[in-house]
């Protein structure tokens, strides 16, 4: 909270919170031009590489890892690789989340993505 604190820690000015930085990732997420039917996320698994400094422009980068159906043939898990960097391509964070997803129809088809619109 404050910058002369944070250089006597080594920062060279006031950083934000890992976990700031990662709801401002998951609600980057929830605004991209793929909208998910997700259920509920299952968590998430995260490396904190590198700070956040006040006045950084982060983004984040989403993959689909894996998925696998569950017992209810209408839901699935899917994992996706997380990839957040500041303004100059710095990775600051990185890891997994895991969400159930709607499946369509209940059939083995592949996970849907709801179309904005």
């Amino acid at each position: 909270m404050d910058d002369e604190y944070a250089r006597k820690l080594g920062f060279p000015r006031r950083i934000a919170h890992g976990l700031l930085v990662l709801s401002i990732a998951d609600g980057l997420k929830n605004q991209s031009q793929v909208k998910l039917d997700a259920i509920a996320s299952l968590g998430w698994d995260i490396s904190f590489r590198a700070p956040v400094l006040v006045g950084d422009e982060i983004s984040a980068k989403f993959r689909v890892e894996s998925k696998r159906t569950t017992r209810n043939a209408g839901r699935g898990i899917v994992s996706f690789a997380v990839e957040l960097a500041n303004q100059d391509g710095r990775v600051v964070q990185r890891g997994l989340n895991r969400l159930m997803m709607m499946r369509k129809n209940g059939s083995s088809a592949p996970f849907p993505a709801k179309q904005p619109g």
